[in-house]
């Protein structure tokens, strides 16, 4: 497979975590997975190429900032 094809892929399944995850934050977890739910939804929106990504990753750190 070439370079191109792995990268449409791992965009594709980037997009899909960023769905399962989205649906598993509004259900909502347990309060102490609610970071890390948040946490890898930022992940997968960045790998899918989705700005949003780096704004809920910024969103959980400055809540994480604000707790300390």
């Amino acid at each position: 497979m070439g370079r191109a094809a792995d990268l449409a892929r791992l965009r594709e399944l980037g997009e899909k975590a960023a769905r399962l995850l989205e649906r598993a934050a509004a259900e909502p977890p347990e309060p102490e997975v609610v970071d890390v739910v948040e946490v890898e939804r930022g992940r997968s929106l960045l790998y899918a190429g989705d700005e949003d990504g780096a704004r809920v990753l910024m969103r959980v750190a400055r809540r994480a900032d604000a707790e300390a």
